[in-house]
């Protein structure tokens, strides 16, 4: 079976990251001046369409189609480093599933905007597996900290689902913007070639890599609202890593490397 691509479109009639060739072929067949590329994998991909096309070049090796299908070649313009995130997983054991997954994410700007950080807490069958923390942005907002959470979070549900035998997964989010720009405005906005009216769709970078992760996952995650600062755990834990990343300026997206004691953790505060 061949292995599955994913597809960056930087312009065209639709732009963002897509799974499917013939949305792609649609989407930049014939369009001026379309840029799109493909590959391995959706992480890279996002990493690719977050930091926009690159450079054109001279310099080229086989590869790629066009739009029309035929193989043509790419360029090999560096696609800018994106920030790293550490890929540690925990496993269950082979051939066992857990009966539960969740993931807490969250985002916090002091003041907003301001500065800004992402976290989140893993839990599985109700036991806290992974904490993470980063994305560290000096002029960022809580809306952009909140969907760069939610899509770290809908990453890591992607990985437990395809590689370490999860069940449908529950990500908990406490951000109704992130929810509804992912759940109810997207689509309408991607059928209006993701523009609305009354002006510029705000993060639509981190919408469409967002959406598009959500459509691909959705017969095995549930997206729910949960309310913030009411004492549940896994939320005050993603909330703390939130603190870290602006403490740290942890420009990555990182595993928690410290006591991960829940007490210890939640003891954490903003700096005063």
């Amino acid at each position: 079976m061949a292995k599955k691509k994913y597809y960056v479109i930087w312009k065209g009639r639709q732009t963002g990251v897509f799974a499917d060739w013939s949305v792609v072929q649609a989407a930049v067949h014939q369009f001026p001046g379309a840029r799109f590329k493909s590959f391995e994998s959706r992480a890279a991909a996002a990493a690719a369409f977050q930091h926009g096309a690159p450079a054109k070049s001279k310099a080229s090796s086989a590869g790629s189609k066009t739009a029309s299908g035929v193989r043509q070649k790419k360029t090999a313009a560096a696609i800018p480093a994106a920030p790293a995130v550490q890929t540690e997983l925990f496993a269950t054991a082979v051939g066992q599933q857990a009966a539960r997954a969740e993931i807490y994410c969250d985002g916090g700007c002091e003041p907003n905007p301001g500065q800004s950080a992402s976290g989140m807490a893993v839990y599985v069958d109700g036991g806290l597996q992974e904490l993470w923390y980063g994305l560290y942005d000096p002029a960022g907002t809580n809306n952009s900290a909140e969907l760069h959470a939610l899509h770290q979070a809908l990453l890591r549900a992607e990985r437990g689902l395809e590689t370490e035998n999860w069940p449908p997964v529950t990500i908990w989010c406490d951000s109704s913007y992130a929810i509804q720009c992912v759940k109810v405005w997207a689509k309408s906005w991607q059928r209006n070639g993701w523009t609305k009216k009354g002006g510029p769709i705000r993060n639509l970078a981190s919408i469409q890599i967002c959406y598009g992760l959500y459509q691909e996952l959705q017969d095995r995650l549930e997206l729910r609202h949960i309310k913030a600062h009411v004492g549940i755990e896994g939320n005050e834990l993603a909330d703390r890593m939130t603190i870290c990343g602006i403490a740290e300026q942890k420009r990555d997206f990182v595993r928690y490397a410290k006591d991960q004691d829940i007490n210890a953790v939640l003891q954490i505060k903003r700096p005063s």
